[in-house]
């Protein structure tokens, strides 16, 4: 309830202060030539985070069963090197949207250190003991939208808060390849909000310094499933804007999630966690 209570704020907030803020922007348009007044950016790039990845499933209807860490139990590379993408909209002076992507598909195969069981689609569940030989994947992709009110805004700084939803897919499945009829897999996805705050500084008129960290802990019940658990994501970084509408950037990213999960496809624990430096290429309109 409460986090309902803050994104219906925030929404209302959104709502009724477009007018007021288009309004001083037609008066004042010289915000748009300052070194943080881009209106819309475009960035895209290229992240190597090293992921962490655990899973608890607790329900005897899932198809996997077991508590397992993939990169230690399964052998899944630790690393790897992804795209990642967002869109950055400022409405207005003081209002923006922000739109991110990320998806991170791994794969990977070894003798298991945990014992697991699956249940295989229309067959009787098969327990694999320890050092079976075992096939698996995971694939996580994050879309997360949000909201800023930019409550500090000049030439030099700027600083906002706001609210996002982030819906995260996550699918993993296991399979035996002695006897490829012996596979399991599940797919849930999980809607997350999150607090977030932002601040950046032009240290010149070309080089600039971002700070940004979201937070939340959240129990959301939707009906179809229960999610509860918490989220922390925070990044820093610093963007050359070589020329008018092409700049470039150097961050680290970090992001966190602690999920307890109930519904129908899924029941147990999901945490993962990955960061590591994003290097990107911004493109200002």
């Amino acid at each position: 309830m409460q986090q309902q209570l803050v994104l219906a704020a925030a929404i209302s907030g959104l709502v009724f202060g477009l007018q007021p803020a288009a309004a001083a922007d037609a008066n004042q348009t010289d915000w748009r030539s300052w070194p943080l007044g881009q209106r819309l950016t475009l960035s895209v790039g290229a992240y190597r985070p090293d992921i962490n990845t655990f899973v608890e499933l607790i329900d005897p209807d899932n198809a996997i069963q077991g508590s397992i860490e993939f990169e230690r139990d399964l052998n899944l590379d630790d690393s790897d090197t992804v795209g990642i993408a967002s869109l950055n909209w400022k409405l207005s002076k003081r209002n923006s949207l922000r739109f991110d992507y990320f998806g991170l598909d791994r794969s990977g195969a070894g003798n298991s250190q945990v014992e697991v069981t699956i249940r295989p689609d229309g067959q009787p569940p098969v327990t694999f003991p320890v050092d079976t030989e075992l096939q698996a994947y995971i694939d996580v992709e994050a879309y997360t939208l949000s909201y800023a009110y930019s409550v500090l805004f000049d030439e030099k700084k700027e600083w906002s808060i706001g609210v996002g939803l982030s819906l995260q897919d996550f699918a993993l499945g296991i399979q035996n390849p002695a006897f490829p009829e012996q596979a399991a897999w599940t797919d849930v996805t999980a809607p997350l909000p999150t607090l977030n705050t932002r601040f950046s500084y032009a240290i010149t008129d070309k080089w600039l310094l971002d700070l940004g960290l979201g937070w939340l802990d959240v129990d959301v019940d939707l009906g179809s499933g229960n999610y509860e658990g918490s989220i922390l994501t925070w990044n820093v970084g610093v963007r050359w804007q070589a020329f008018r509408n092409l700049g470039f950037e150097l961050a680290w990213q970090s992001f966190d999630l602690d999920v307890d999960i109930e519904d129908d496809d899924l029941n147990g624990t999901v945490r993962y966690d990955y960061q590591g430096p994003r290097l990107g290429l911004n493109l200002y309109f």
